[in-house]
């Protein structure tokens, strides 16, 4: 029982870090070239998991596995790519970026929370089942961006209702 919670903190740990780094490639101001390093960060961050885990770790399996789930919502999938076109924009840029950088962050989480449950009860990239992992994904990547969005919301605001 131990040794399954220090696993867990431990890939909670690893988790967070990708998230960061997942968040800081939503800043890169060139479109497109975000999501397909952002897409790297997260093949890195299954392989990650997959060797905490101690399960055999496979590229190939995990690219294709990563987007059946995504591929699951289109909406979410293309939102980064929407908002990476804006960047292009010199008005619109800084807001973009801050938008791709929050997306970013909370696909990566929801990723990482749903190969985090199915490693933890013993699963493998063998079967590994998009369709059976797509509520628990949104779940996640709801939560992360409520969360995002409720402290954004409790910033402080200037007299005139401007959020500094």
């Amino acid at each position: 029982m131990k040794e399954a919670q220090d696993k867990t903190a431990q890939a909670e740990k690893t988790l967070k870090k990708y998230v960061w780094g997942s968040a800081g490639i939503g800043l890169f101001p060139i479109p497109f070239v975000d999501l397909v390093a952002v897409t790297a960060l997260q093949l890195k961050l299954i392989h990650a998991l997959a060797a905490l885990y101690e399960v055999k770790f496979s590229e190939h399996r995990s690219r294709a596995l990563l987007s059946a789930l995504l591929g699951s919502g289109t909406s979410i999938v293309h939102a980064p790519k929407l908002a990476g076109a804006f960047k292009l924009l010199p008005v619109s840029a800084p807001l973009a970026m801050l938008s791709c950088s929050g997306l970013n962050a909370a696909t990566t989480y929801a990723v990482g929370k749903v190969f985090i449950l199915h490693f933890a009860t013993g699963g493998t990239l063998l079967d590994f089942d998009p369709k059976a992992m797509q509520e628990y994904f949104f779940e996640q990547f709801s939560a992360q961006a409520v969360s995002a969005e409720a402290a954004d919301s409790a910033a402080p605001t200037s007299y005139a209702g401007i959020k500094p």
